[in-house]
């Protein structure tokens, strides 16, 4: 193709695309560093906007490299800027941004996926031979960070809709839950939905599968904390299902689609 062929206000416009995917890439980055290094925590606890200094020294981290990540922060229309008559810069959050960005107790935090946003780069790494072979990766592949960002994820919902409206929604298992019932929590994670039922009903039996063992780690150490005995987790593959309908309930919270063999776990719970 000669340069004579080329349409150069199309050549322009997607330059201008292709570049912009990377400004996405660069502000997940930062999205990461924010939650990670707690800048979006000092922000939304903040009564009133604060300067670059200010947040600094409330997150204890050096000020230029602050300045630079609030600019980049400003760029993208995450965080608000406001400038005083001496031009100083004050930075702040809608209380919509702080929900995303800050609050883990509401169901719309959005911190999860990013927490293993260097996990899941990394596996760039690998993936020309993945094209290769075919052969994909597991959730191990992302270490324990991958487990607790897929947790951070999935906590939030759980915490705000599982015992108050998902539960109560189906016919009679809150009733059959509160007098005792043996239930099965497939791809578990980290625990958070067996602990969740097994705190609020304690007559009931929890087990929780999964084939991460460091989201496994994460269930255990969870339910130590909590000193539960009605809960326990395993790995299917060590531990299947029981085949003789001793479950009363059977749950598999936002995880068949990310799984391999989805048709066979589905035959394993009928």
């Amino acid at each position: 193709m000669s340069e004579r062929d080329l349409d150069v206000n199309a050549l322009k416009m997607y330059s201008f695309l292709v570049f912009s995917k990377l400004e996405g890439a660069v502000t997940s980055g930062m999205i990461h560093l924010g939650d990670r290094l707690g800048l979006y925590g000092a922000l939304a606890s903040s009564p009133a906007a604060v300067s670059c200094a200010q947040l600094a020294g409330k997150t204890s981290l050096h000020e230029r490299w602050v300045q630079e990540w609030l600019h980049n922060q400003a760029a993208a229309r995450l965080i608000e800027v406001s400038i005083e008559e001496n031009g100083n810069e004050l930075y702040s959050l809608t209380p919509e941004a702080a929900v995303v960005l800050a609050d883990e107790n509401h169901p719309a935090f959005g911190m999860g996926m990013f927490h293993r946003l260097p996990q899941t780069m990394e596996s760039l790494k690998a993936l020309p031979e993945s094209f290769k072979t075919g052969l994909g990766y597991d959730y191990d592949s992302y270490g324990p960070e991958g487990a607790a960002g897929i947790e951070r994820s999935f906590e939030p919902w759980s915490r705000s809709y599982l015992l108050p409206v998902v539960l109560p929604a189906l016919d009679g298992a809150v009733e059959r839950l509160t007098a005792g019932a043996q239930v099965a929590d497939i791809g578990c994670g980290a625990g958070g939905a067996a602990v969740r039922m097994a705190t609020a009903f304690p007559r009931s039996v929890v087990t929780g599968y999964d084939i991460s063992r460091f989201a496994l780690d994460r269930a255990v150490a969870k339910k130590a904390e909590q000193q539960l005995s009605n809960v326990s987790f395993v790995d299917p593959r060590t531990n299947p299902l029981p085949e003789d309908e001793s479950l009363d309930l059977i749950t598999a919270f936002d995880c068949i689609h990310d799984m391999t063999h989805p048709q066979a776990v589905m035959g394993a719970i009928r």
